[in-house]
């Protein structure tokens, strides 16, 4: 008679064999050992017995969820000593109690009935689980059964999709876990690749990986299926693996050299196929363009629109397709045809009679066409081998970008705007300049002949000139004095676009009367001077 040292009750032993088990009295710790069968022999006392379901947990799966359930059979409430209990048997030290929380643990279902719950199973969890039950009587009884799981199979690091490369040796991986080891099988259309087929394939790496030569998008391109068998589990997978091999990019269209107007919109295209689809970016002079108002960029179309064209845009453009295979260019030259540009000119002025050179500076693209107009007249360069249309007085002179035009001796219709207009294909512009004929002023109105007055009588005299630009005048009295507005007998008056100018006088002694004199002066050639006599009528 022994005490189980979980139980804390004796029991006796009807067979013997399969393990010793270690008991201590409470009373006499008096050490003994006791033999029990942990196979799936029933320890039976008066027929009450300990049953397992299932009776074996073999090929079980790792992260599987089961459960064990140890029953006492043909006993009442009357005949245990509370309910089963279980054990994980330990290779060495104490056989470890299965508490009742946990990812493995045990359930108390009724007093003759335990479960033992296993919860996403590992393979540490393997090993033999024992049911230990006491008798009223003092009965041990004891169950035991092993736990051998094996692993499922899992696919890992196979992508379901891959991309060899065209062209290239392509490793199509097919990568499996799984214990005991698992056997690998590719397919194709449903037909087993082996490395006898005509296709020269080669099974690497335990079958892991399938090796297919010089891969070509047109012949190899498709679905693969790779199935993994356990032959002690019989358990079977499979997977399908898309190939699709990656292409370089090539540019099957760049639009060609082209020369688009200055303000205009510039069109350039280039579209490239490849594996994945390349994307089209636009460089100049080594550097990317990035996608603004300026430049419009369509990565996927290759399309790429330059706004408001100016000459800076000008050059050589280059088309890079790339995609994760590789990138590949092309170039296209871009020319920009100018706009004519006219150089802003100053006004002039110009004594009558003197000689004039107006000069008109432009740019832009050529050929052009350059003249120069002046009221209902057109000035350009005569043909070569063709005499000039133009008026003596005038000539015009042209260098590579200027034009000039020469006036001889100045005439008042000379005077006004002159315009030198450019025009090319792409447009024309202009630029203007007035043209002011200066000249001396000349009196050209007074008042007639001798004027006659009488004291207290006012006096009015006046001058008209004609002069570019406008005189300054100065009235002078008899005596060679200058006169000037005093409010009370003499009043200057001038008008206001300065061609004329009078005097008004307030006639009261005989100083008063004489010669008086107007005079007019530009600051061009002489100083026009006119004289009025003012003489007294007695009365």
């Amino acid at each position: 008679l022994v005490q189980y040292s979980q139980l804390g009750a004796f029991g006796v032993l009807d067979a013997a064999g399969c393990k010793a088990l270690f008991f201590q009295s409470s009373m006499s710790y008096v050490r003994c050992a006791l033999l029990f069968y942990f196979c799936t022999v029933v320890v039976a006392v008066s027929g009450v017995h300990l049953e397992l379901n299932p009776r074996t947990l073999q090929n079980r799966k790792t992260g599987e969820n089961f459960a064990v359930q140890c029953k006492i059979k043909d006993a009442t409430q009357a005949d245990v000593l509370g309910y089963p209990k279980w054990f994980h048997a330990m290779p060495t030290g104490a056989d470890q109690p299965i508490p009742s929380t946990g990812r493995v643990g045990v359930k108390q279902i009724d007093p003759f009935t335990s479960n033992l719950l296993f919860t996403k199973a590992e393979r540490s969890d393997e090993g033999t689980y024992k049911c230990i039950a006491q008798t009223t009587a003092g009965n041990v009884l004891a169950q035991s059964i092993d736990l051998k799981l094996y692993e499922k199979i899992q696919f890992f690091d196979t992508p379901t999709t891959q991309h060899p490369r065209d062209g290239s040796d392509a490793v199509i991986v097919c990568h499996v876990k799984a214990d005991p080891p698992a056997s690998i099988l590719w397919f194709r259309n449903d037909q087993l690749i082996t490395e006898e087929s005509e296709r020269k394939y080669k099974l690497l790496n335990g079958n892991s990986e399938l090796l297919i030569p010089t891969f070509s998008v047109e012949r190899d391109n498709g679905i693969y299926r790779c199935e993994a068998i356990q032959e002690e589990t019989g358990d079977f997978q499979s997977l399908e693996i898309t190939v699709e091999a990656y292409v370089k990019p090539e540019i099957t269209f760049i639009s060609p050299s082209t020369e688009v107007f200055e303000k205009s919109q510039a069109h350039l295209l280039c579209t490239a196929t490849g594996t994945p689809r390349p994307e089209i970016s636009w460089l100049k002079g080594g550097h990317r363009i990035a996608s603004d108002k300026k430049y419009e960029i369509n990565s996927q179309s290759g399309e790429m629109v330059i706004n408001d064209v100016d000459s800076e845009d000008a050059g050589i453009y280059t088309c890079q397709a790339e995609n994760s295979v590789e990138s590949t260019t092309e170039t296209v030259n871009l020319n920009v045809f100018l706009m004519p540009k006219v150089v802003p000119m100053s006004n002039v002025e110009v004594k009558k009679g003197d000689n004039m050179e107006l000069l008109c500076k432009f740019s832009g693209g050529k050929p052009m066409s350059v003249v120069w107009k002046h009221k209902d007249m057109i000035f350009e360069e005569p043909v070569d081998g063709f005499e000039s249309n133009l008026p003596e007085r005038y000539a015009v002179h042209a260098e590579e970008d200027s034009l000039t035009l020469h006036v001889f001796q100045l005439e008042l219709n000379d005077s006004g705007l002159f315009e030198c207009v450019a025009t090319n294909k792409a447009g024309s512009n202009s630029a203007s300049l007035n043209v002011s004929v200066i000249y001396s002023p000349v009196i050209t109105k007074s008042n007639d002949g001798i004027v006659r007055a009488v004291n207290g009588q006012e006096v009015t005299l006046f001058c008209e000139a004609s002069a570019v630009p406008p005189p300054t005048w100065t009235w002078l009295s008899s005596s060679g004095s200058e006169l000037f507005t005093d409010e009370t007998k003499y009043f200057v008056n001038t008008s206001v676009n300065q061609l004329s100018s009078s005097l008004k006088v307030v006639m009261s002694d005989i100083q008063d009367y004489g010669r008086y004199a107007c005079k007019a002066d530009n600051g061009v050639g002489e100083t026009a001077l006119h004289s009025i006599d003012v003489v007294q009528i007695r009365k």
